[in-house]
């Protein structure tokens, strides 16, 4: 009769674990890693009966409702939908905490009205439910899945639809700010939510393309912790490495002027005069091109309204219609 071979310490072959000491060593490890991981998404014993329906309800609103606002931000394939219940669930999420900074919060005169601990107790409860245990759940950290909150407040369609939030955070919060959220979506989020290689594929191609247009690269977070006396003798600093592009420069420096030309202490009268002449001398343009009677002018860019070269010296290319 033939004789077996005996199987290796690490095969699969026969019942139970393996009896060599590195690999019982090794079970022994891998059985306390998972009892360990168990523990973190179990409750406690401090949840009353029927917690846990409660607590997976909530976590699946909130995954779906990442994964829904992520498919629309990167145009990806996905079946989740956002019902009106769940809509003004999240709204009124974005204005509760938008309404406890208005009152918590007076810059001027440095005065706090915190909640009494009534308030407290409701508060508590309250983002515990909705915020606290879903993200706890899913191992995200809260500011991601809020961001995604607000952003479905805010970022909508006249008709309640939600648009998307990458161009309007643009707009509104500036460069760094898109290139945290592209950083964030590309490298945490769309690989936790969308499990599907064919649809996380599309997911961040469309991501990389958007990055493309103002980034050229989007690397890691540094992070540093450094003395500050009056904060805990501590605080800690976290910095998004990334570089624009020309056209995320351009962008960032146009959206600064914008910004600083609009803050200034300017009458209405002012604002009035000066957008009624752009109004005019662009529907002066439109009427000549309607007209067919722009001629030379519309071979120049700067008189479009389209990107303007300058000469050496720093002069604008371009010809202005009179008004009138």
């Amino acid at each position: 009769m033939r004789e077996k071979n005996s199987p290796s310490p690490y095969s699969s072959a026969g019942q139970g674990p393996s009896q060599h000491p590195a690999a019982i060593e090794a079970d022994a490890l891998l059985d306390q890693l998972i009892e360990w991981v168990n523990k973190q998404h179990v409750l406690g014993d401090d949840y009353p009966p029927g917690a846990q329906a409660i607590v997976d309800r909530e976590t699946e609103r909130i995954r779906n409702m990442l994964e829904f606002t992520l498919a629309v931000d990167y145009q990806g394939c996905s079946t989740a939908t956002m019902t009106v219940a769940d809509r003004e669930h999240f709204v009124h999420i974005t204005k509760a905490l938008g309404g406890l900074r208005s009152t918590t919060l007076d810059e001027r005169s440095s005065q706090q009205v915190s909640p009494d601990p009534a308030e407290r107790q409701v508060l508590a409860a309250y983002f515990w439910k909705y915020l606290f245990e879903p993200c706890k759940t899913l191992s995200l950290p809260l500011d991601f899945v809020y961001e995604n909150i607000y952003a479905l407040s805010i970022y909508t369609l006249s008709n309640g639809g939600y648009k998307g939030a990458v161009f309007g955070l643009l707009q509104q919060r500036g460069v760094a700010r898109l290139a945290e959220k592209l950083y964030r979506d590309k490298h945490i989020l769309i690989p936790l939510i969308f499990t599907d290689d064919a649809t996380r594929d599309r997911m961040l191609h469309e991501l990389n393309a958007i990055q493309e247009l103002y980034f050229h690269s989007i690397d890691r977070i540094e992070s540093s912790t450094l003395p500050y006396p009056s904060l805990r003798n501590f605080q800690t600093f976290q910095v998004l490495k990334y570089e624009a592009n020309e056209r995320g420069i351009v962008y960032a420096s146009t959206r600064r002027a914008a910004i600083a030309r609009g803050c200034k202490e300017l009458s209405t009268k002012y604002w009035t005069s000066a957008v009624g002449r752009c109004v005019d001398s662009i529907l002066a343009r439109f009427k000549l091109v309607k007209n067919d009677d722009c001629g030379i002018y519309y071979s120049d860019p700067a008189w479009r309204g389209e990107e303007v070269d300058t000469y050496r010296d720093g002069r604008h290319r371009g010809t202005a219609v009179p008004v009138g």
